[in-house]
């Protein structure tokens, strides 16, 4: 084996080592940005179904249920 073919093979690993490295770093960077999206998203303030009385609605104001219910007309 001559020196041109070491420096070539040499040139080839550290190419794909790498690639591999960038791929490691890429998923890893995915991984950490997931929660941070489901942590965006956010329910709108209004009446939704009260989750032990089907008969009331209950406001959420935007972060909690609020103690203001409403008779659900039930069609």
């Amino acid at each position: 084996m001559d020196l041109f073919q070491v420096v070539v093979i040499g040139i080839l690993a550290l190419a794909s080592s790498t690639v591999v490295a960038g791929f490691v770093v890429m998923l890893i960077g995915s991984a950490r940005r997931q929660p941070a999206r489901r942590a965006k998203v956010r329910i709108a303030p209004g009446w939704y179904p009260d989750a032990q009385d089907e008969s009331l609605l209950r406001y959420f104001d935007g972060r909690v249920p609020t103690q203001q219910t409403s008779r659900r007309e039930m069609s």
